[in-house]
């Protein structure tokens, strides 16, 4: 594990396996904490769940609603 984010290693056969904390979903997706956190709160970004007093997110559902974002054709 490096710097203590999952993200940092090899995503698992089975992604579903896979749980992300907002700390690594923000590395993920390349914004803040706090962004993330407002996602959630917003019911914007990417679900996540509670295990106990925690929130985390499966690494496939991440996946899933980053291919779902609409494409910006100016990126080209």
């Amino acid at each position: 594990m490096v710097g203590g984010f999952v993200s940092a290693m090899p995503a698992p056969e089975n992604g579903d396996l896979e749980y992300l904390t907002i700390e690594d979903v923000a590395v993920l997706l390349q914004v803040s904490t706090r962004t993330v956190r407002e996602w959630r709160r917003m019911r914007k970004g990417p679900p996540g769940f509670r295990m106990g007093k925690f929130v985390r997110y499966r690494r496939s559902d991440v996946e899933l609603w980053i291919d779902q974002l609409p494409k910006d054709d100016q990126g080209d």
